[in-house]
């Protein structure tokens, strides 16, 4: 009998380790299998359906796609990026790989170069110092080239090369990148050293700063100096910081300063004596001046503000 029970003991005591060894071997499966799976980054392709191609991008897995710069097609309007019959929310966290598809609304006629007037009714603002009527996109582009400039931007300056505004060795841009960080761009600013620097950040500030202007200004103050001591014969040019729509603001109350860091933009641009170009009457040059996420321009934007600033190489 006690032999009986030992036994039965023993059995017992060596299916919990089992079962123990099964638990653990499962859960290391699991965590390896997640592992796997979070280390893997996934396509997400754009088709454009006949628009101007739009370069893939590799997320990693559980991060957010990046807006891309909207598709350009003749005769047509962009809606928006589609997956499926929805439109496809870019805060949604990537698990999959993805093909998007462009969507269009045919349209009479597309106005690219839609022009603003250089008067007090356009959004109340002053007569536009850099007038661009007589300059066209191919002038712009030359321009550039002649005045060896160059623009070291965040998002905003894909634009100036995917639809090809400005050719690629005059843009430097990455997407996500702040002016406090830009000292990342510089070695391929040092490497064209141009003669004329316009810098341009705006969306990703306004959320990083959150209202703290002064650190913003610091933090612009810090690149400039570091760019005179770098290229010293370098001229810098400030671009102001771009507005966004009113869906944007609502979602982030972080882009309601963008006024107020235009403001100490300005003021510092003049303590230091620099020059800055305000560009916001440029995004409302067209009724309908933002893309689909309320944070970029549409791509007539990039045009006008290429010849605005080929405006300021041609006075200068």
């Amino acid at each position: 009998m006690r032999k009986r029970r030992k036994k039965k003991k023993l059995i017992i005591k060596n299916l919990m380790k089992l079962i123990v060894l099964v638990l653990i071997l499962i859960f290391l499966i699991i965590l390896t299998c997640h592992k796997i799976k979070t280390s893997k980054h996934f396509t997400i392709t754009f088709d454009t359906l006949g628009g101007t191609n739009v370069k893939e991008e590799k997320v990693k897995y559980g991060e957010k796609a990046y807006y891309p710069a909207d598709s350009t097609r003749e005769g047509y309007e962009f809606v928006g990026w589609y997956l499926g019959e929805k439109e496809f929310n870019f805060e949604n966290k990537i698990t999959k790989k993805l093909t998007l598809t462009a969507k269009w609304k045919k349209i009479e006629e597309v106005k690219p170069d839609e022009e603003i007037k250089n008067n007090d009714e356009n959004n109340g603002t002053k007569k536009d110092p850099y007038p661009y009527d007589h300059i066209t996109n191919a002038d712009a582009k030359r321009i550039f080239s002649e005045k060896h400039a160059m623009v070291v931007s965040d998002s905003m300056g894909e634009g100036l090369s995917a639809y090809g505004v400005l050719n690629e060795e005059n843009v430097v841009w990455h997407r996500g990148r702040r002016v406090d960080n830009m000292n990342l761009d510089m070695d391929k600013v040092k490497a064209f050293n141009p003669t004329y620097l316009f810098m341009s950040y705006s969306a990703n500030d306004l959320k990083w700063w959150n209202g703290k202007t002064d650190k913003f200004i610091e933090s612009y103050r810090n690149q400039i100096e570091n760019i005179r001591k770098e290229l010293p014969s370098t001229k810098i040019i400030i671009n102001s910081v771009l507005p966004v729509a009113e869906k944007a603001i609502e979602k982030d109350k972080a882009f309601t300063y963008q006024k107020e860091f235009n403001e100490a933009l300005k003021k510092l641009a003049k303590e230091l004596n620099i020059d800055f170009i305000e560009n916001e009457s440029l995004i409302y040059a067209n009724e309908k001046p933002f893309s689909t996420d309320g944070i970029h321009p549409r791509s007539f934007f990039f045009f006008l503000w290429g010849r605005h600033m080929a405006s300021y190489l041609e006075k200068n």
